[in-house]
């Protein structure tokens, strides 16, 4: 594992600057984890990775994607870029061929193949009702008292005593609010590692998040997330629900986990920040119980559900300058090219603004987000 730290290594990963400690402590963590279990595979099946390391990816890969458990192609595609890449900087450069993958295409066409996946379609575009679908069977594994609160919505508001019954799992309920705090207020993953349970400022009427300094990417703003104005519209009972949730998760969680410096979202039981890999399991899990496990929704990561929620917000006639500093956005155009990834979603959002202008007009009310 020392080659992790080595500047060959380095050489071939995303760090942000070169040098002999380019890897944080999780990252290493995991990758150490994923080697192990790639050595011990070696090991029993008596073969030498360093003297064999194409027989040995390979073989490693083929095993684990047709087992009883097989893995998915997000998860063999992250196996197989570490195993080649630390082979690489051990090696001296020897390039190690992974069978049934193709010569690498053009860094255009790459791109575009990403985007066309990530998209789901040329023309994808997830609306609220498809989202609600999506996760239907997944939020009815919360609690029935909870559940009934939240089918209460919007007629009690956030501020109705939250019950404090317990998830099936703590695990469950980590995970759930995850996707609530994804989906509903578009937090980044680094959010959701660093977010401390002191940063939820609870009282009698609502939750709001306090996104610190030092709790959000280097190049985001800090800033406050609270309810908008109520507007009757689908993405306030979205806030609402994400707030009661809070409520209910720091109300629930396990007591050896809390504490106002603790991270909101410990990945074990004996706390500490989630990986990106473990994020990425956790949609993966959520994604079993839903109509379509293999949706882009649950196979992107945290960025996938701040996707989804910057698509509702648009398609439902938000501002882009709303959410813009909702979402702690420099520049105005990292919400407005997500206009530009469709037509269909162009012609969703001009609908959704002439009815709510119509309903402005005809009505003579105004609401929040007009």
């Amino acid at each position: 594992m020392a080659v992790l730290h080595t500047q060959a290594y380095a050489a071939t990963s995303r760090a942000r600057t070169r040098g002999p400690n380019t890897l944080s402590a999780e990252a290493v963590a995991v990758y150490r984890t994923m080697v192990s279990a790639y050595a011990q595979w070696a090991h029993s099946a008596g073969i030498d990775m360093f003297a064999e390391p194409q027989r040995a990816i390979n073989g490693f890969l083929a095993e684990r994607c047709t087992g009883p458990r097989p893995w998915s192609a997000a998860t063999h595609r992250r196996y197989a870029r570490l195993l080649t890449r630390l082979h690489w900087a051990h090696g001296g450069g020897a390039l190690v061929v992974i069978e049934g993958q193709t010569e690498r295409p053009p860094a255009a066409a790459v791109r575009n193949d990403v985007d066309h996946e990530w998209m789901g379609g040329a023309t994808a575009w997830i609306s609220r009702g498809e989202v609600d679908r999506l996760i239907a069977p997944l939020i009815a594994q919360l609690p029935a008292d909870l559940l009934q609160v939240l089918s209460r919505l919007p007629v009690t508001g956030p501020a109705i005593e939250v019950p404090q019954t317990p998830a099936a799992s703590w695990k469950i309920a980590r995970d759930l609010v995850m996707l609530s705090m994804g989906l509903d207020i578009g937090v980044r993953f680094q959010e959701i590692r660093l977010l401390r349970q002191g940063s939820v400022e609870i009282d009698r009427v609502r939750a709001q998040l306090v996104v610190h300094r030092d709790e959000t990417a280097r190049t985001a703003k800090h800033r406050t997330i609270a309810s908008p104005r109520n507007d009757g519209g689908p993405r306030q009972l979205g806030l609402w629900r994400a707030q009661i949730l809070l409520k209910w998760w720091l109300a629930t969680m396990p007591a050896a986990l809390r504490g106002a410096d603790n991270v909101l979202f410990p990945s074990t039981a004996k706390g500490g920040p989630l990986t990106a890999s473990t994020a990425y399991r956790i949609l993966e899990r959520l994604g079993e119980a839903s109509p379509d496990p293999v949706h882009w929704l649950f196979t992107g990561g945290i960025q996938s559900l701040r996707r989804a929620h910057i698509q509702m917000a648009l398609s439902e006639g938000v501002s882009p300058h709303l959410l813009q500093a909702q979402l702690g956005l420099h520049r105005l155009e990292s919400v407005q090219r997500y206009l530009e990834d469709s037509e269909a979603a162009l012609g969703m959002v001009v609908q959704s603004i002439e009815e709510r202008a119509h309903s402005v007009h005809g009505g003579g009310a105004r609401t929040a987000n007009s």
